[in-house]
């Protein structure tokens, strides 16, 4: 059962990554975001994430960022003021092709949140596929910007575990976190034009058993990490976990 199950769940995102490249049911892009909610203020949530995870100096510095399973990234412009000199933003998403009711999908949102977000100064960009296939050209934009300060790469949630994988839609193969966290590495520390002064990155987990297996997959990778147990009812959002939550934020030594 097992099998046929993961067998089932291949087939179905496979099935939604063709659809998203080639079945469009909607043309152009949505003029306005995902409607949020009615109790969840995603745009309050991440920022307050971003603002716990890095001091205000940390996060003036930061000009290129990547985050990781961004879905819709309904959640981006909240954030940008949380980083307020970015220069260039990259969302990764694996499953772009869930579609909405009114035949948008969850990658037309992306990339409309990434076009409506960019500046003269600043560039964001939504890029649908798997985050271990993003190149340090692609992941950091250097091409047109070789001059960068400091970088950070999100992950809001990632899957570590089978059961909420699934749940969501995914073969179990993407709940192993390891890949993620080591090209997380690699891309930070990748020799690129530029020389940035630091290197971040965070996972953030909910409840005690997610932040075991995170906090085993970074020291596996022998990262150094400090880590902060949040009580959702205390952050902005009303983030609706009954669980509390784990911020697990690293830096990356330059060589």
């Amino acid at each position: 059962m097992k099998l046929f199950g993961t067998k089932r769940l291949t087939f179905e995102l496979r099935w939604r990554d063709w659809a998203y490249r080639k079945l469009r049911i909607r043309s152009g892009l949505p003029n306005s975001p995902v409607k949020p909610h009615p109790s969840i203020q995603e745009h309050l949530f991440y920022p307050a994430i971003l603002k716990e995870a890095l001091t205000e100096p940390e996060r003036q510095d930061i000009s290129h960022w990547i985050d990781v399973g961004c879905r819709n990234w309904g959640y981006l412009p909240g954030c940008l003021p949380a980083l307020p000199t970015l220069e260039s933003g990259v969302g990764v998403e694996r499953d772009p092709g869930r579609i909405y009711w009114n035949g948008y999908y969850r990658g037309d949102y992306a990339e409309a949140a990434a076009l409506q977000s960019s500046t003269p100064t600043r560039t964001l960009r939504f890029v649908p596929g798997n985050f271990q296939s993003l190149t340090p050209t692609l992941g950091w934009s250097l091409d047109s910007k070789p001059v960068s300060r400091s970088r950070l790469i999100t992950h809001f949630f990632p899957f570590v575990s089978e059961r909420p994988c699934t749940q969501w839609g995914l073969p179990i193969e993407y709940s192993n976190f390891t890949p993620l966290a080591s090209h997380t590495l690699d891309l930070l520390s990748a020799k690129t034009q530029g020389d940035p002064i630091d290197l971040y990155w965070l996972s953030l987990h909910q409840g005690e058993w997610e932040a075991d297996i995170a906090r085993e997959v970074w020291t596996g990778l022998g990262c150094s990490f400090t880590e902060k147990k949040l009580n959702p009812s205390s952050l902005a959002g009303n983030w609706p976990s009954r669980h509390p939550l784990f911020l697990l934020v690293g830096r990356v030594k330059k060589t």
